[in-house]
């Protein structure tokens, strides 16, 4: 049944050209030799936790086509790891990431801010001992969440943890997306993908179908606010941002608008659309043209 699904996304619903296809596996240790000559010649991505894999594992598999694997570090702290019984140690991360980079193989980071045990603070260490000792070429940001049948849910039940608030995944995520970007390291995700029925698995935690608007919005408003602070309250201030970045500068029903007006007392503010600008920056000036 594998070899057939592989050979039906490779032939019939890929985009010609090479590599146009790749086999993802997720979360369930290492793929049998059985599954990898189902998609033997297709290049092969990997996500699992570090205690999966070892440098054998990993030469097997960079023979058989793997170009990238995203370990589910979760965190580097080993109080928190050692509560969570993840059978690893936050060097085991580092030289597995160090090992990755030997073979040639794209390395990813998973990342779960708001544990048990973990904080805020933890959550920036975390981040700033990874960009100091292994440095990935990509991060998932997964606030932490309690799904039922999890062992944390019960948890949560009994009073043994709380997980973050909405709002606190925001200024954490935020801060670990600051960090990230300085370093030059891309997070590709902020949240977990959302299936049919995620929310119904919730059972606590930070949920929210588009944590990374939030998140971004939220940065955006911080960067609004610093540029417009001395703006003549009479005068209608105009920021300009690329258009990629329009919705999550105005915020969710224009929220960063009616926010900044607010805060800093302006008359008018508009936030307009300016293809020349790179994403993620806020430049001041031009035409308003409403509210």
């Amino acid at each position: 049944m594998v070899r057939a699904l592989v050979r039906h996304y490779a032939e019939e619903r890929a985009p010609p050209g090479p590599a146009a296809v790749a086999v993802g596996f997720f979360h369930g240790g290492l793929p049998s030799e059985d599954l990898l000559d189902a998609c033997a010649g297709l290049p092969l991505r990997l996500s699992c936790s570090p205690a999966d894999l070892d440098r054998a594992g990993l030469a097997r598999l960079r023979a058989r086509g793997l170009q990238r694997v995203e370990l589910e570090a979760l965190t580097l702290d080993a109080g928190v790891l050692r509560r969570l019984g993840r059978g690893y140690q936050p060097t085991r991360v580092l030289q597995m990431i160090h090992a990755l980079r030997e073979a040639g193989v794209e390395v990813g980071v998973v990342l779960s801010p708001g544990l048990p045990g973990a904080s805020h603070a933890g959550a920036l260490a975390d981040a700033e001992r990874l960009l100091a000792g292994a440095a990935p070429d990509l991060v998932r940001l997964h606030p932490a969440l309690a799904l039922e049948g999890a062992g944390v849910a019960e948890w949560v039940r009994d009073g043994r943890w709380s997980p973050m608030r909405l709002g606190e995944a925001v200024t954490t995520s935020a801060a670990l997306l600051d960090r990230f970007e300085r370093a030059r390291v891309p997070v590709i995700r902020v949240g977990q993908q959302p299936g049919h029925d995620f929310p119904e698995r919730v059972v606590a935690g930070p949920v929210h179908p588009s944590l990374r608007g939030l998140v971004e919005a939220r940065r955006f408003r911080r960067r609004m606010h610093a540029a417009l602070v001395g703006q003549q309250r009479d005068r209608p201030a105009v920021v300009r941002v690329h258009p990629g970045d329009l919705a999550w500068a105005k915020g969710t029903a224009n929220a960063n608008v009616k926010a900044l007006r607010a805060a800093l007392g302006l008359r008018l503010l508009t936030v307009e659309p300016d293809p020349a600008i790179p994403r993620g920056d806020v430049r001041l000036g031009g035409p308003a043209t409403g509210g």
